[in-house]
């Protein structure tokens, strides 16, 4: 049986993401209803509580308020991203996704393709079951009464479950096959693009923790830095403080986050990751802080927004699968 995964593949882009900014772009004050989500967001990070309820919360904060133009409208402007040309989908063939029913039914006939999503119930605003996403895509099929898949149509690699038991694996960007090497049965693999990797970043609970934990390590280590540079030259007072980050979020990162005792590897492969982000923050605070005499409160913070980028994009040299 042909399985063709929705995101990405059968639709040019993210459902909810672009139902999300299209409401936002009727209503920019909307955003401070999705901001009243962080918390939510960070017990998912720290597992306490699941992504189905995390999805609930979510897709109730984007209901409300919303009226049947608005619906009808956001169908009608992106009607054109769906094309299920070129897969030849055949009766009993399944079109899988985590997406909502609610948004999924607008832009797929169910009675001509076999849908697997995440069902809403909009009137009682509650998804019917669980989440759609990771191995309850796997369960999901195994409810329909699929158990081989001759033909796995995905956009990256991220559902490993569903690729290892897929007979075929084929990689699918703007209708076009992707070749990659296959080194071996468990770890298809090619090469990440930068949308690959950004995407590849946001799904994993792991990396997301550790981006919170730089970013709120870096602001606590500049906020050192500044009291330091009342004594010592401020680029000093910057490399101590960036020594200070690394100690706290290699320490939280492996102990907590990774869950792994001290490997000699791994402090070589974090040193090497943060590298870029030293050279660029002592750069700027170098530049602004030692040659023009910039205030130092606004060379700290210029050579923290500077360094934070190649902090986070870390995840290439620290693995966090």
């Amino acid at each position: 049986m042909k399985v063709c995964l929705f995101t990405r593949v059968i639709y040019d882009g993210n459902l909810t993401l672009d139902f999300v900014l299209y409401l936002l772009r009727l209503k920019p004050y909307r955003i401070f209803s999705y901001l009243s989500l962080l918390p939510d967001l960070v017990l998912y990070l720290l597992n306490k509580i699941t992504p189905t309820q995390l999805a609930n919360k979510f897709y109730k904060v984007v209901l409300r308020g919303i009226g049947d133009e608005e619906y009808q409208l956001f169908k009608i402007n992106n009607k054109y991203k769906i094309d299920l040309t070129g897969f030849d989908m055949e009766q009993g063939d399944i079109i899988l996704t985590g997406e909502p029913s609610f948004l999924v039914d607008s832009f797929i006939d169910r009675t001509k393709y076999k849908v697997i999503c995440t069902e809403y119930d909009i009137e009682k605003r509650a998804i019917i079951g669980e989440l759609n996403m990771g191995h309850q895509k796997l369960e999901n099929l195994k409810k329909n009464h699929v158990h081989t898949i001759t033909m796995l149509f995905v956009n990256s690699f991220k559902d490993s479950e569903l690729i290892r038991k897929a007979l075929v694996t084929l990689v699918v960007r703007n209708h076009e096959i992707i070749q990659f090497e296959q080194y071996d049965e468990d770890q298809p693999v090619y090469q990440m693009n930068f949308t690959d990797y950004i995407q590849h970043s946001l799904t994993n609970r792991k990396w997301l923790l550790y981006a919170i934990l730089s970013i709120a390590a870096m602001f606590l280590c500049m906020i050192i830095a500044l009291f330091l540079s009342i004594n010592i030259p401020i680029i000093e007072a910057y490399i101590v403080s960036f020594f200070l980050w690394i100690c706290i979020t290699y320490y939280v990162t492996v102990t907590h986050i990774k869950e792994q005792n001290f490997n000699l590897n791994n402090v070589q492969g974090y040193l090497l990751g943060i590298v870029p982000a030293l050279l660029a923050g002592s750069l700027i605070t170098l530049i602004l802080g030692t040659w023009l005499y910039l205030p130092k409160l606004l060379v700290l913070f210029l050579a923290m927004i500077v360094s934070i980028p190649f902090l986070l994009f870390e995840l290439r040299f620290y693995d966090f699968d």
